[in-house]
């Protein structure tokens, strides 16, 4: 496995959100307007005009109605972050520039290209559109990688996690806000993004700082968070929880007998392929299952792993096989003023460790331990 990510790409990455004249910018949310800056702007080609069909153009937008659609009206946005690669190497892409665009050389293996673009999450911007593309073409062809976003303002609540019905995902669509704030909820297009963002009171009808907001799944209550904008990591579980792990060996999980495993397939562009996420029920969900105090006993093919381990809810690493803990990357502080560092999205990260310190995915039981 290649082991390209490197400092580097965190560093271009930070250098590549400078503005070089007044121009809409990738900023801080709810400030994107004409601001002087005497900072260059990192540029993705040379003054050149390359080869068409050598490279992949690139363009994020400010998506004003938020519909997913580019309007002609909707402008582009300067230093927007971006990296290419499928996985097995990460690449580094200068920000867009004043107009919004940035370019991709590309190289043919066996005529073909076979490229994926990736946008990073900014805090308080929403995907309107996924947010990593897949290009697979015959080495000669133009293709653009578009990319569109809308600014929800620094009064905005970004709840990172995963929705738990019955011990197992729920569809994002599932997720609500209990009255009187149902208005409230925003859901962006792209699962690597938040899982879902509470706006404000700076929307009518919304919370204000310190405000109970009532999380629902599928309308069961899943939790309550007390509204403050930025960051918050937790899960939300409704009607029974989980033991949960990511891996791509273990077939079955067993508590006194009872099979209490739900395996499915964990897939993705950055996932390498045959992994699969495993889920240990609770009693709650199935009689016999998970409880405190009760041995979950792990197979592979039909035979029994060692050792067997307690069940409890939440991400779980198997003992015998590494631990990651979610990498830092740069990201934006939406308090304005410069940057922090912050978790990335928990499927990206991963993959990016992996390939940074050549482990591959592939041990049995794998998983990432649990979000704050």
């Amino acid at each position: 496995m290649k082991t390209a990510l490197s400092a580097t790409i965190l560093a271009a990455t930070l250098g590549a959100f400078a503005a070089a004249a007044p121009m809409l910018t990738f900023g801080t949310a709810g400030v994107a307007a004409a601001t002087p800056s005497t900072t260059p702007t990192a540029t993705a080609e040379p003054t050149a005009t390359p080869v068409p069909g050598t490279y992949i153009d690139i363009e994020v937008v400010d998506d004003h109605n938020a519909d997913g659609v580019r309007q002609p009206n909707e402008p582009g946005l300067a230093g927007a972050p971006l990296h290419g690669g499928c996985g097995d190497a990460l690449s580094n892409i200068p920000g867009t520039g004043s107009d919004g665009k940035a370019r991709l050389r590309v190289s043919p293996y066996n005529g073909r290209v076979r490229e994926c673009i990736t946008l990073e999450h900014h805090s308080g911007w929403l995907a309107t559109t996924a947010s990593t593309l897949q290009f697979d073409f015959p080495f000669g062809e133009q293709h653009t990688a578009l990319f569109l976003v809308h600014d929800l303002g620094p009064d905005v609540m970004e709840i990172w996690g995963e929705p738990i019905l019955s011990g197992v995902p729920a569809a994002p669509a599932s997720i609500a806000l209990g009255a009187p704030f149902g208005g409230c909820i925003e859901r962006s297009a792209d699962r690597r993004f938040p899982l879902l963002y509470i706006v404000g009171a700076a929307r009518p009808g919304c919370p204000a700082a310190g405000a109970s907001v009532q999380l629902l799944l599928d309308g069961s209550p899943a939790g309550v968070v007390a509204y403050a904008a930025g960051r918050a990591s937790r899960d939300l579980v409704a009607r029974g929880d989980s033991m949960r792990m990511y891996g791509s060996l273990i077939t079955a999980a067993r508590i006194a007998g009872v099979d209490c495993a739900v395996i499915q397939p964990f897939t993705g562009v950055l996932i390498p392929p045959g992994s699969v996420r495993v889920f240990v029920l609770s009693e709650e969900v199935r009689p016999g299952c998970g409880a405190p105090g009760r041995l979950v006993r792990f197979y592979r093919d039909g035979a029994p792993l060692d050792p067997t381990v307690p069940w409890r809810a939440g991400p779980f690493v198997y003992p015998d096989v590494p631990e990651f803990v979610p990498a830092q990357v740069i990201a934006p502080n939406t308090g304005g003023g410069g940057w922090r560092r912050d978790s990335a999205a928990p499927g990206l990260v991963l993959v990016a460790m992996l390939v940074a310190s050549g482990v591959c995915l592939v041990a049995t039981g794998l998983s990432v331990r649990g979000r704050d």
